[in-house]
Formats: C-alpha cells, structure tokens, sequence
C-alpha cells in the first residue's frame, strides 16, 4: 500500500469523527454537515475543526481524571 492509498481512508475516518462529533453540538443531524476550509456548517450554525479538537481533548482529559481518580491504570502514570 502506498502512503497515498493509506491517507484517504484516515482522512475519511478524521472526517467522520468530525462530523459525529461536531453533530450534537451544534445540535444538528449529522447528515446535515459538511466540511469546508476547516469549518464544520449547517444551514447557520458552523464550528471549527480546532473548536471540535478541544471539545474533544476536554472530554478525553476529563475521562482520563475519572478513571484515576477511581484508582485506573493510567498509561500517563
């Protein structure tokens, strides 16, 4: 497989993550979204790829504190 052949599918699978992601936020179907320069829209409502990386930084972060806080496995222990 050449570096072409494998960038498209993760290309497509950040994409979807994106749009799953971004879907409820901007309380929309996911099927209502597109993505253009970097910029999540529906019909008036839009949202930043940066914006939907923090949200989900935030949220991981926030998942990672609770499982050590209930005594977890950490791998950044």
């Amino acid at each position: 497989m050449t570096a072409g052949n494998s960038v498209h599918p993760a290309a497509q699978a950040v994409r979807e993550k994106a749009l799953r992601t971004a879907a409820p936020l901007l309380d929309v179907p996911q099927l209502s979204l597109d993505i253009r320069d970097g910029i999540v829209f529906a019909t008036g409502k839009s949202l930043s790829l940066r914006d939907i990386a923090d949200t989900l930084a935030r949220v991981n972060a926030l998942v990672a504190a609770s499982r050590n806080d209930r005594g977890e496995f950490s791998a950044a222990c």
